[in-house]
């Protein structure tokens, strides 16, 4: 039987077109099947223990910290501050007064210092004069004897250790003795004395001197006596470099206005913050010393000032003046805080007040800003350990207060603190003239 020839070709087994082995880009692709995934299911994660306890602690050591945070505030920053607002009061001043030395109230009162200084400048010469000068000085007169007073008149000898005779010129009186403290206090009265004679022998240091006319009366004669108060100077007899008139009298005037202003400044700067001086509150007493020569065409011009300031204290000038011009005024205590502006005229001459050193008279005039005066710190006392409520009563006991303002510190607290050191008192007064 012949062969077929096809079959010989093809595998056995492979009878079909279809058996046919097609390139693989022509490889029917394997269609995804459409039905959704059944999605694996998640593995539970592992349970996390909550330690109890733990979070317990933490809570308690955030409750201490802010326990102690608390406290520490509490502690430190514990305070209180309170404005006080005074009374006030503006008075128009237009008084005359008489003051005393060593008065107490209702009188007014005043104390003064005295100080001697020197100044000097050279001026052009214009010739030679013979000159004659007797030394001065200051002394300070004293009444041990009795509580009368005792006058002296003009040309009253003193005498010192030595001899030397020296006169007032003018007469004065001398206060007699005053009872202070328990103790007996001798009057006094401060004088310029002047030497018998001219010449530079009578110029001499500090020393006493008793009074010749006293002597046939033993008591009387060792009951007054006196003191310097300034060293005898000027004595001169001799010639002398000539200073023309109009040059000596502007130099003079130039030297005493610079003295005046020294000492003033000077006493202002010594005595205490509690006391007041007016620039003119000051008694001068200039000097011309002898002229010095220096060439023979310049001459040294030297004056000397014996000077009394006058001084009172601020808190009674202040109580007295309210006392005559405010007419509710209730006696507590005042201040004057612009009594720098006040106008203050003293009306008793430089003679008198040799004659009389114990009282003077003088004018005041201006705005006057007074402002009651009141114990911070026994305001401080009463309010320590108050409730803040509480301070109406307490200011109640303080009739210079008009109205406070208190901020208690922190802002939790009720109480002023129980510390006084704590608690701080501002004092606030209104702008006034």
């Amino acid at each position: 039987m012949p062969k077929n020839i096809i079959q010989d070709v093809i595998p056995p087994g492979k009878k079909s077109i279809r058996h046919i082995p097609l390139p693989e880009r022509f490889s029917p692709k394997k269609k995804e099947s459409l039905e959704p995934k059944t999605p694996e299911p998640r593995r539970p994660r592992p349970t996390q223990k909550v330690n109890f306890m733990s979070k317990m602690g933490v809570w308690l050591v955030a409750f201490v910290a802010i326990s102690a945070l608390i406290f520490s505030f509490s502690v430190f920053f514990t305070g209180a501050t309170v404005k006080v607002f005074p009374r006030q009061a503006v008075v128009s001043l237009d008084q005359t007064v008489k003051a005393k030395r060593g008065a107490v109230a209702p009188e007014l009162s005043f104390d003064s210092v005295s100080q001697t200084k020197k100044l000097s400048e050279t001026v052009p010469a214009t010739g030679e004069e013979r000159l004659e000068v007797k030394a001065s000085g200051k002394i300070v007169i004293f009444n041990n004897f009795s509580s009368a007073t005792q006058r002296l008149i003009k040309n009253t000898r003193f005498e010192t250790p030595t001899g030397q005779i020296y006169r007032i010129d003018q007469s004065l009186t001398i206060p007699g003795t005053h009872v202070e403290n328990g103790k007996m206090i001798p009057g006094s009265v401060e004088a310029t004395i002047y030497a018998d004679s001219p010449g530079p022998e009578y110029n001499t240091g500090l020393t006493d001197f008793t009074i010749p006319g006293f002597k046939g009366d033993k008591a009387r004669y060792e009951g007054f006596y006196g003191r310097s108060r300034t060293p005898m100077t000027g004595g001169f007899v001799g010639m002398v470099k000539k200073v023309s008139p109009e040059v000596l009298s502007a130099t003079r005037q130039k030297l005493q206005a610079a003295l005046a202003a020294d000492i003033l400044k000077e006493a202002k700067a010594n005595l205490p913050d509690s006391v007041v001086i007016f620039d003119s509150a000051i008694i001068n007493d200039f000097k011309e010393l002898p002229k010095e020569t220096v060439s023979d065409s310049v001459v040294r011009i030297t004056e000397m000032a014996s000077s009394t300031v006058i001084f009172f204290d601020k808190n009674k000038l202040a109580k007295y003046l309210a006392s005559k011009t405010i007419s509710t005024f209730d006696g507590n205590p005042v201040s004057i805080t612009n009594i720098q502006t006040i106008i203050f005229n003293l009306k008793t001459s430089k003679e008198a007040f040799i004659v009389n050193s114990s009282a003077i008279d003088f004018s005041i005039k201006g705005l006057a800003n007074f402002v009651w005066s009141f114990d911070k710190a026994k305001l401080a006392g009463d309010l320590a350990g108050q409730t803040k409520k509480d301070i109406v009563s307490v200011i109640a006991k303080y009739p210079s207060i008009e109205k406070t303002e208190a901020v208690i510190r922190p802002f939790w607290k009720k109480s002023f603190p129980t510390d006084v050191n704590k608690i701080e008192i501002e004092e606030t007064t209104a702008e006034k003239p």
